[in-house]
């Protein structure tokens, strides 16, 4: 049996980019615990961190849409 090459359009390698770029950050913040080693403020900074990667991509990606 000869496994056909299928060829995977653009526009569906940027729409499944595009949803993993916005959907990780998200699975990543519901899965940080609130403390880390018994301290709150490295949980908080990381979260801090991941949300504003999110801001930053999210904001791209309208740009790129709206623009």
């Amino acid at each position: 049996m000869v496994k056909e090459k299928s060829e995977v359009n653009q526009d569906v390698k940027r729409k499944n980019l595009t949803f993993f770029l916005l959907i990780f950050p998200s699975l990543i913040l519901a899965l940080l615990p609130w403390d880390i080693n018994g301290n709150v403020i490295y949980a908080l900074t990381l979260k801090i961190l991941v949300l504003l990667f999110q801001y930053y991509v999210a904001k791209n990606f309208v740009e790129s849409i709206y623009t």
